[in-house]
């Protein structure tokens, strides 16, 4: 070791680095080695004031540079110095630990960079990488704009925060486009960045916006001009429902001419297919809990709606009452169940809405069972030409579609708008109030009926009169009853006589006629002719007062076919003329109905024919008149049918024969049902272990 560079490290033991710097640096140029090592333990102790760890660090390098070059005889000549590769090791991680502390004081970004590009085989390369990363990201958001979130994950795509960077360049990207709030921005989104986790949101967006209106025509365009977007077949179900809303059979016609590329459309052609078709109900025993299970068939007799119901009702505008536990709600044709039962009472559908109650409240849903007005009220009506009757706090007014009170609730009761008015109950009187809730008529009538043909019956004071809408007195109130309009005419009543007037009031004839309670339903112009009574007896007149058949009969109903049942103290048949068609020896006789009358001797039921031939025996404890051909007869309880021509269809041993439509009966017997085909003579549905 030269006496110089032995003085150096002497002075370095005893912390003289005064004289220890100097030797070093004067001796570096010739011996770099051992002058490099010395300096960089000078400058890399913070014990004196030539502390510097970026100087030390590049005295280390020179150090480590000059070292790896020497031979290996060379190297084992710097032992001397106590220089080797493990003493270098030590130096320089002690160079890296104090450089990497001292950043971590004030760890920016650009630090951390510059130590890592100095510093590129510290120990604490990925401690720094890790912190460098870290200040980087929290640099990226301070900045709060896509272009630094961009910079942060292009220069450091390993960094642990990557994925978070990258959800948030995604949601600063959106947000960018998203401040206009425009389709045209969104589709943009949508094609500039097809990778971006916010597409969906885009995407619902130009949805939200676009069919915001939620009309027939808002999802009309957002089908023709988005295709694609994975909204598609919920904006298609929306605009079914929108335009299919009255489950008509038009509504689905119109659907499937107008919408030819519905994705579902055999199931809207199917919908169709129903409209066309009268749904039954059947029944089934549910062994599960021994009770009856009710759905729906067609006139083939199929199922179309499995039976899994307590009880249902007959469809209305497209939709049918059913009950679960108790509970009621509503299914379409195809057995969908828009309307859960969830509710205590339904009633059936009016202009696209239904009555609902619960609880002891009242409101209306739509038929996809959203609830579109508040359940509060107490009393409901079904909406006729957009209102309907309400009532809260025991008073009643009107209401429209935004279910809002048009009239107020202040009446006890109301009734139904009829050509623009509607009667209204107040204090113990009626009078009426027009679409804007004017009293147009006063409370103050004993009675009122509705308007027809501009007229209204009135009472007052214990006296009938007639009145029109503007309250004017057509008729004075000095008649005891005043009938409603038969064919222009009515019956006026006055001191137990009575005659008829027209639809201007005018007398047209006179008080000749015997007035008895009765009177009221018997003198009412059907085909230009009425019944009255005189004298305690009955005939005919016409619109002319000529009588037609002379008050000879204890009783007279209505002529019809030209004939009519008469009385003197047993029934008959007359015709027109005061003819006798069948001899009066009946117990009862009844006006003709399809060409057959209805008699009855020692209570027996028969029919007659024009010519008064008895076409059907007396046979019968009961028979309802002819009905599409049909007439229902019964033998003691039970229920038979036959056909005009006195064919038996049905033979006397039902418990119950009722029409459901003109060529379809239900029948029950031993508490099992069916429907009969009285054309087919054939049943189209039993009931499992009936026995007919």
């Amino acid at each position: 070791m030269g006496q110089n560079l032995k003085k150096a490290y002497e002075a370095l033991e005893v912390y003289n680095y005064f004289e220890a710097k100097r030797i070093f640096e004067k001796k570096l140029r010739k011996d770099p080695i051992p002058c490099s090592y010395g300096l960089g333990i000078i400058y890399s102790t913070d014990d004196n004031p030539f502390f510097n760890i970026d100087i030390a660090h590049a005295f280390y390098k020179n150090l480590q540079k000059n070292f790896d070059s020497l031979e290996i005889k060379s190297k084992i000549a710097m032992l001397r110095y106590g220089i080797d590769s493990m003493g270098i090791a030590q130096l320089k991680l002690k160079i890296d630990s104090v450089k990497f502390y001292q950043v971590l004081n004030d760890p920016t970004v650009e630090k951390l960079e510059l130590y890592l590009e100095v510093y590129k085989n510290s120990r604490y390369r990925n401690q720094c990488i890790k912190i460098r990363d870290e200040q980087a990201f929290i640099q990226s958001l301070s900045n709060n704009t896509v272009e630094s979130l961009k910079e942060f994950i292009e220069k450091y795509p390993d960094a642990r925060q990557i994925e978070e960077g990258k959800e948030l360049y995604d949601k600063f990207l959106f947000l960018r486009y998203a401040k206009e709030k425009s389709i045209a921005a969104y589709d943009s989104f949508i094609h500039r960045h097809p990778e971006s986790a916010y597409v969906r949101q885009a995407q619902d967006s130009i949805f939200s916006i676009l069919t915001a209106s939620k009309s027939i025509e808002a999802y009309e365009k957002f089908i023709q001009e988005f295709p694609s977007n994975p909204n598609i077949n919920f904006a298609w179900e929306q605009l079914y429902i929108r335009a299919t809303y009255e489950m008509s059979q038009e509504a689905y016609s119109q659907f499937i001419d107008r919408y030819k590329n519905y994705p579902n459309l055999k199931s809207v052609e199917h919908e169709l297919f129903l409209q066309n078709t009268l749904l039954l109900a059947y029944r089934v025993f549910d062994e599960t809990d021994s009770s009856l299970k009710l759905g729906f068939i067609n006139y083939l007799g199929e199922i179309v709606i499995p039976a899994s119901y307590e009880w249902l009702e007959d469809f209305s505008e497209g939709m049918a009452e059913v009950v679960l536990n108790d509970k009621s709600g509503f299914i379409k044709k195809n057995g969908e169940q828009t309307v859960a039962c969830i509710y205590d009472e339904v009633y059936s559908f009016s202009e696209g809405l239904a009555v609902v109650e619960r609880d002891g409240k009242m409101g209306f849903i739509n038929k996809y069972g959203i609830e579109v007005s508040p359940l509060h009220f107490e009393d409901l009506g079904s909406f006729e030409s957009g209102i309907a009757m309400a009532s809260i706090q025991g008073k009643y007014g009107f209401i429209d579609k935004s279910f809002e009170f048009f009239i107020q609730p202040i009446y006890e009761d109301v009734y139904p708008f009829y050509n623009g008015l509607a009667k209204v109950f107040k204090d113990s009187k009626y009078g009426f109030v027009n679409l804007q809730g004017t009293e147009v008529i006063p409370i103050v009538y004993d009675y009122a009926g509705l308007f027809h043909n501009g007229l209204a019956i009135v009472k007052k004071e214990g006296y009938f009169g007639l009145i029109d809408s503007m309250n004017t007195i057509i008729l004075d109130f000095k008649y005891d009853r005043i009938g409603e309009t038969c064919e222009g005419f009515r019956i006026i009543v006055k001191d137990n006589t009575y005659g008829f007037i027209d639809n201007s009031g005018k007398l047209i004839i006179p008080f000749l006629y015997q007035f008895s309670q009765e009177i009221m339903v018997k003198s009412c112009f059907k085909n230009g002719l009425s019944v009255v009574k005189k004298y305690n007896k009955y005939g005919i007149i016409d619109t002319a007062n000529k009588m037609i058949i002379p008050p000879i009969y204890t009783n007279l109903h209505h002529m019809i076919d030209g004939i009519a049942a008469g009385k003197f103290k047993k029934w008959g048949y007359i015709d027109i003329n005061n003819k006798k068609i069948h001899r009066f020896y009946l117990d009862e006789a009844y006006s003709f109905s399809e060409g057959m009358g209805r008699v009855r001797l020692n209570n027996k039921y028969g029919f007659i024919n024009h010519e008064g031939k008895l076409i059907v025996d007396y046979l019968y404890d009961e028979a309802s008149d002819f009905k599409d051909g049909y007439a229902i007869v019964k033998l003691g309880s039970l229920s038979g049918l036959i056909s005009l021509s006195d064919n038996i269809i049905l033979t006397t041993d039902f418990d119950e024969i009722e029409f459901v439509s003109e060529s379809l009966l239900k029948v029950t017997k031993n508490d099992k049902m069916g429907y009969f085909d009285p054309v087919k003579r054939s049943y189209l549905w039993k009931e499992e272990g009936a026995g007919f």
